[in-house]
């Protein structure tokens, strides 16, 4: 990445509000988009706190700036509209991809009429090799009518209620200290070690514990998948 494409971003810290308070006030004006990734998925399952999204969009809309939803990982995930619907957040762009190609490459971008209207009135370009893939279009349609479906996102509401709550209870049982998260399809189990270094033996044990619960899952049509050596 070039240096001065670094130099024009400035980074605030999520959860943060005063943080992002506190870079307007630095750079009054010259900030043009918020750029939030609504729940960070990178590091297992960080949720944002309570009013967090829609107080960043109270800050883009005073100080002339966008509120630009990363929802790459986020989009298929949590509810029929994605996190602005989940959140009940309305960004003014929204990108997408992975989830909605249904396993084809696919990516996607969403915004208000008066930023897609650059676009159309030539003001910015927009152009791609793989603009309009008809493969990749006919997955993600297919992806869009077939799988991502109210009635499914209404599904995995139901059951996103109770996962969380077995596997926490699961935990606890086999004695293991662990976070537990979920969010739409996603859900993380982070357990706690004492001290900075690696998972102690005890830990591990008590991780394998979990193996019953992991299995059972499979078998319902839940997939963990490792982050980290640390999360499933």
């Amino acid at each position: 990445m070039p240096k001065a494409s670094l130099d024009n971003v400035v980074v605030a810290s999520f959860n943060n509000l005063k943080s992002v308070e506190n870079r307007f006030k630095q750079y009054p004006g010259q900030i043009a988009a918020i750029i939030l990734e609504p729940i960070l998925m990178n590091v297992g399952l960080c949720l944002p706190q309570p009013a967090f999204c829609k107080v960043c969009a109270i800050f883009a809309l005073g100080n002339g700036a966008l509120l630009i939803f990363d929802e790459v990982k986020t989009g298929a995930k949590l509810a029929w509209g994605g996190a602005s619907d989940f959140f009940g957040v309305k960004p003014d762009m929204i990108c997408l991809a992975k989830s909605i190609g249904g396993g084809l490459p696919l990516g996607a971008f969403g915004a208000s009429r008066a930023v897609m209207d650059l676009i159309t009135q030539h003001k910015v370009f927009h152009g791609g090799t793989y603009n309009t893939n008809r493969v990749a279009m006919a997955a993600g349609l297919a992806t869009f009518r077939e799988v991502l479906t109210r009635e499914n996102y209404a599904r995995v509401a139901s059951s996103a209620k109770l996962l969380p709550k077995a596997i926490a209870t699961s935990s606890r049982k086999s004695g293991l200290q662990a976070y537990v998260a979920s969010a739409g399809v996603n859900g993380a189990l982070m357990p706690l070690s004492e001290g900075n270094s690696e998972l102690s033996r005890l830990d591990q044990d008590r991780r394998r514990s979990l193996a019953p619960l992991l299995f059972a899952m499979v078998n319902r049509g839940v997939l963990p998948s490792p982050i980290g050596g640390t999360e499933q």
